[in-house]
């Protein structure tokens, strides 16, 4: 049984805590309305699936460097058109450098960058370039990567050795492609430091051969790049390790290649930008304070507010000009003046969510207008409608009936996000009529434009089993999809799963990984099993006034059973606890700090 259920359905509103500040706001596809039929998530994650797997096929290569009496090998990928990068240790410049996958036939390439151990700050990258005779794709990188991702590794492990023919097959072009991608499936167990470097130690299995590699989320994003693998078949040991993505774009974009990186973005702190905005050149000297001039910049000093939108965005972005969150905010500031809505847009985020530079009044107010404006962008009213839901994260006053007229403009204008948030607030009954068909289908057509936030609400509807039959595998999925791309609603939902064993395993650890991701979103439910965990010493160290400090935030918003257990730890502390616990609270009212 799920937490809560119908008769106690607006406690279970209250729990669906949708972080605005943690998503990029996903492009609007076409013909989300012309849909009349829920499609079937499940055939469309799989679809997903399957396209991640034909992208790879094309856009990794197996790395072939021939040393005249010996060989070595690794797994490389494009990341631009004629550019490979693969790890140094693969190639040193030495030998003829290989490259081939299943539809590429072996070609010659040329080392062009490598960086390479304790100088190069434990860096271990290389780049290739070669002339391929048919187009490839070029891969996306993606920064985001956490505890508990879903990532694939890819790549040609042990397939081919230095005692297989294959090799003299390859070397004297008898064999016309490699052999085909090999694919493992794993878990990102950790991000560690080393030497002060992050590295992501994962479970998807990599063996000599994968060096090199990509290692990819769900969306086919490259988080890293596979490095090392260590095994004890004896003990059943194993540790994967990849450098993360941020590492390998530094090293292109000082090797002259320009990455290619997800719209998704890093997700934590990072504020969708409402606007593409041209680029403005590069300041010609360190710390000049303005870019070089030209006619965007003029065209903003003259008073354009079009232009002085663009010229905040790069300032904000530090696209082509150094980051400067002072000179963003005076620039749309001016913009803002002259009544650009995408300058209201930016620098109402910028009020709500940016620390020395927050009002979060003024910023409610200025996406008020940019969401009120002839041309008003949907994502932009989603996103209002989404702060005003939640508006107690973030100082602003929670307005369910609000909330429900910019989610139903922002589902009317195409955006997905305004469909999933107005599909929660049907099903439940706040703020918009309770209709529970009406809810199932604007969940679907949400989740069918990869939603984060339908998807969730559509694993909620499915877990709760009253506006579609109850089909916790079906929950499962797609709360996990969700909650990869960081929606706290589907993490708090997963950590449920887990702490209580429905539909899967009951896993403490688990539990308590979504768990704090979510709580740390403000998530209710993220706090509540934290707390169930904290109270009961399963998993974690029993810790009862954390136990409590979790149980109260998660008993002010009505979870099920939260006040009962929280009552309960309460009677097993002593004074000095008792204090410990209400000192705990009070961090996440005064500092937004998770209890420890």
């Amino acid at each position: 049984m799920p937490p809560l259920h119908r008769p106690d359905a607006q406690s279970l509103a209250r729990t669906l805590v949708l972080a605005a500040a943690l998503l990029l706001l996903p492009p609007v596809l076409p013909g989300a309305a012309a849909l009349q039929e829920g499609p079937d998530i499940l055939a469309l994650l799989e679809d997903r699936r399957r396209e991640v797997a034909a992208l790879m096929e094309r856009a990794v290569v197996y790395v072939l460097v021939d040393h005249g009496d010996s060989a070595s090998m690794g797994t490389g990928f494009v990341v631009a058109d004629g550019y490979v990068v693969t790890n140094a240790h693969v190639v040193d410049g030495k030998g003829t450098i290989i490259l081939a996958n299943p539809v590429q036939k072996p070609v010659r390439a040329t080392l062009v960058r490598r960086e390479y151990g304790g100088e190069a700050g434990g860096n271990d990258f290389a780049l290739l370039r070669f002339s391929p005779e048919v187009p490839l794709p070029t891969l996306v990188f993606s920064p985001r990567v956490s505890r508990m991702d879903r990532v694939s590794s890819w790549g040609f492990p042990l397939l081919v050795t230095q005692f297989d023919q294959s090799i003299d097959e390859i070397l004297n072009g008898e064999l016309r492609t490699a052999p085909p991608v090999v694919y493992t499936e794993g878990t990102v167990s950790a991000i560690v430091e080393k030497q002060g470097r992050r590295n992501i130690i994962h479970t998807a299995a990599i063996a000599s051969g994968n060096s090199g590699g990509p290692l990819v989320n769900s969306r086919g994003e490259v988080v890293g790049i596979n490095t090392w693998g260590y095994t004890e078949e004896d003990e059943g040991a194993f540790v994967n390790a990849s450098l993360p993505a941020d590492r390998i774009m530094d090293f292109l974009r000082r090797a002259g290649i320009t990455p290619k990186a997800s719209s998704q973005g890093p997700v934590l702190g990072k504020i969708p930008s409402p606007l593409p905005a041209p680029s403005l050149p590069q300041a010609e000297a360190p710390g000049e304070e303005e870019p070089a001039a030209d006619e965007l910049l003029e065209l903003a000093r003259k008073g354009d507010p079009e232009a002085q939108t663009a010229v905040g965005a790069l300032y904000y972005d530090g696209d082509g000009v150094p980051k400067d969150m002072g000179k963003a905010v005076e620039w749309l500031e001016k913009g803002s003046a002259g009544g650009h809505a995408g300058a209201k847009a930016l620098l109402g985020l910028i009020r709500i969510f940016e620390d020395g530079f927050a009002d979060p009044s003024a910023g409610i107010r200025l996406l008020r207008e940019a969401s009120s404006a002839p041309d008003a962008d949907p994502e932009i009213q989603g996103l209002l409608a989404r702060l005003l839901y939640d508006g107690e994260m973030w100082g602003i006053e929670r307005d369910l009936d609000e909330c429900a007229e910019w989610a139903e403009k922002a589902a009317e204008g195409g955006d997905p996000d305004g469909m999933g948030l107005l599909a929660l607030l049907c099903y439940f009954g706040e703020g918009a009529e309770e209709d529970d068909e009406r809810a199932l289908d604007l969940a679907e057509r949400a989740a069918a434009e990869d939603s984060s936030l339908g998807k969730a609400a559509l694993a909620w509807i499915y877990y709760e089993g009253v506006a579609a039959d109850e089909d916790l595998e079906k929950a499962r999925l797609l709360a996990l999809d969700a909650a990869e791309e960081e929606e706290s609603l589907a993490q708090g939902l997963l950590a449920y799963m887990y702490l209580k064993g429905h539909g899967v395993k009951e896993d403490a650890g688990a539990a308590e990984g979504w768990g704090r991701r979510a709580a740390e979103q403000g998530n209710e439910f993220g706090w509540f099993v934290l707390g169930s965990l904290y109270f009961s010493g399963n998993g974690v160290e029993r810790n009862l006034p954390a136990a409590w400090a979790y149980l109260d935030l998660a008993d002010e918003r009505a979870v099920a059973d939260a006040e009962e257990l929280k009552e309960e730890a309460w009677e097993k502390m002593s004074k000095k606890d008792r204090q410990k616990a209400g000192d705990l609270r009070n961090r996440w009212t005064e500092e937004r700090a998770l209890p420890r």
